[in-house]
């Protein structure tokens, strides 16, 4: 045996004996390291997002409360977690694109799907006891510039009315608000 032949025969690597344990236990280590690392992430980048959601992005709607808000943001979260991973497996396992290329475009299309998903969720779930405060502040302000105006405000009655109720003739709301802008624009055309 030459010098050349034992030196190959003895380069580490997953075909020799020593080489292959150091492979399986460089497999199972990253396996073990990943996945923690993966879940630390995903919590930090859960934390950081909340407090820039919270104190910056949605600064100015009012919520019920941290608990509250809490909890149904790393809830909603985490939907929008395995909408993204979602993708991305469901472009890799069920239709076959293995590619990195594929595997690049599927995670921005999750990232993407999951972002438009957050934002709804957050807006919608999270952040959303703002409108009568926002709508009393605005008309408040109008007041103090002399500006005419009237509200109609459906507070303390129990109805959960969606933001564009008015066209919903069916909706007795909508024909009182009706009622209520032809006669504003009645009183206030001659002016």
């Amino acid at each position: 045996m030459t010098t050349t032949e034992n030196s190959v025969r003895r380069a580490p690597g997953p075909a020799t004996g020593t080489g292959r344990g150091r492979w399986i236990m460089l497999a199972v280590l990253l396996a073990v390291v990943t996945f923690p690392a993966a879940i630390i992430a995903y919590v930090v980048a859960t934390m950081v997002t909340f407090v820039g959601n919270r104190h910056w992005a949605f600064k100015h709607r009012k919520g019920k409360g941290l608990r509250h808000e809490t909890m149904l943001f790393v809830a909603l979260n985490c939907v929008g977690i395995v909408i993204q991973v979602g993708i991305v497996d469901l472009a890799y396992y069920e239709l076959g694109y293995k590619s990195g290329l594929a595997y690049n475009l599927a995670t921005i299309i999750g990232i993407g799907l999951a972002t438009l998903f957050r934002l709804y969720a957050y807006r919608r779930f999270v952040f959303n006891n703002h409108q009568v405060e926002e709508a009393a502040e605005l008309a408040s302000a109008l007041r103090r510039q002399a500006v005419p105006l009237t509200t109609l405000f459906w507070t303390g009655t129990g109805d959960r009315l969606n933001h564009e109720y008015q066209f919903n003739f069916n909706l007795p709301q909508a024909r009182t608000a009706f009622q209520r802008t032809l006669a504003f624009l009645t009183a206030t055309a001659g002016r």
